[in-house]
């Protein structure tokens, strides 16, 4: 799952992110930070290729 919280406001945004980093952690998933709003959710069998991105 991505998430870009770009539109929310701030502390809207981060209880978003929150929320999302206690399900991902609920199913032993992962949290990557694509940039300061945005990030990428994978639960533990999901597999990312090529993380971190390329510059």
């Amino acid at each position: 799952m991505v998430l870009n919280a770009s539109s929310a406001d701030a502390g809207e945004a981060q209880r978003l992110i929150d929320f999302a980093c206690g399900g991902m952690e609920a199913i032993d998933g992962q949290a990557h930070r694509i940039d300061a709003e945005t990030f990428l959710f994978t639960p533990a069998w999901g597999q990312v290729d090529h993380w971190p991105l390329p510059a």
